[in-house]
C-alpha cells in the first residue's frame, strides 16, 4: 500500500501574518504530564495554526496526520497513523504495519498491543497530531483509539484537533490527569489580539473604537 505523503505534511506557518498565542503556547509547552491533548472548536478558530506554531517551538519529535473522510476505515486509519510515526522514526511501527497488511490480518487489539510495545521500546519523547479528527465516523476507530490511549507509554503524546469533541471517554482521561483541553473559549482572540491582527498584520490602521467594535461583533472568532 502506498501512502499519500502530503497527509503527513505539517501545515506551514507564515509568521508575519500570524498572531502568536503566547498564553496557549505556554500551556502546551508547560503541561508535560498530558499524554492526550484535545483542541476542540468550530472552523476558523486557529486550531491548526496554533498546533503548527507549537510544534515549531519544541524539540520533541513530532509527526502530523491530516485526516479526511476516506480515513474512516479501521485498518486504513491505523496504517496512516503508523505511516505518520515512520516519518520521524522510520523503523517504528514496521512490525505492526506488516501485521495489518497481512493476507490474514490479526484482530485489531493484537495489532495495537504490537504497536504499543514498539512505542515502549522508544527512549525519546514523541508527539503525534491528528488533525480534523471530526471527519472520523467509524465507531470501531474510536474504540480502538481509546484502547490505545489507555495503554500508551509515558513518552508518547497524542494531540487531537477537531471541530467537535472526539467520541472518546474524555471524562475518564480528565480524572486520570492525562488530558489537556483547549477549547473555543480559550482560542477566541482577545481585544488586544484582534487589534494586533487588524493593524499590525493587515495594516488597516483602524482606531481602537473600530477594533473594539469588530471584536464585539465577532466575539473573538478569528476567521470572522
Amino acid at each position: 500500500m502506498q501512502f499519500l505523503k502530503t497527509k503527513f505534511y505539517q501545515p506551514g506557518v507564515n509568521q508575519p501574518s500570524v498572531i502568536l498565542r503566547d498564553q496557549l503556547l505556554t500551556r502546551l509547552c508547560s503541561d508535560q504530564n498530558s499524554q492526550i491533548v484535545v483542541v476542540s472548536a468550530p472552523a476558523g478558530f486557529g486550531k491548526t495554526t496554533l498546533l503548527s506554531c507549537w510544534l515549531n517551538s519544541i524539540e520533541t519529535k513530532a509527526a502530523w496526520l491530516s485526516l479526511d473522510k476516506y480515513d474512516s476505515n479501521l485498518n486504513g486509519f491505523w496504517r496512516y497513523f503508523i505511516g505518520s510515526v515512520m516519518t520521524v522514526l522510520p523503523e517504528t511501527g514496521k512490525t505492526t504495519l506488516g501485521l495489518i497488511n497481512s493476507d490474514t490480518p490479526s484482530p485489531i487489539e493484537s495489532n495495537l498491543i504490537s504497536l504499543i510495545n514498539e512505542f515502549s521500546d522508544i527512549k525519546e519523547r514523541i508527539t503525534i497530531v491528528l488533525d480534523d479528527y471530526h471527519l472520523i465516523s467509524e465507531p470501531k476507530i474510536h474504540e480502538s483509539l481509546e484502547f490505545f490511549l489507555d495503554h500508551i507509554p509515558p513518552n508518547f503524546q497524542l494531540v487531537i484537533a477537531s471541530r467537535e469533541d472526539p467520541n472518546l471517554s474524555l471524562s475518564r482521561f480528565r480524572v486520570s490527569g492525562k488530558l489537556l483541553e483547549i477549547r473555543q473559549k480559550d482560542l477566541r482572540f482577545t481585544n488586544i489580539e484582534t487589534e494586533d491582527l487588524l493593524n499590525k498584520v493587515y495594516k488597516l490602521d483602524l482606531s481602537k473604537n473600530a477594533c473594539a467594535s469588530l471584536y464585539q461583533k465577532t466575539v473573538g472568532w478569528i476567521a470572522g
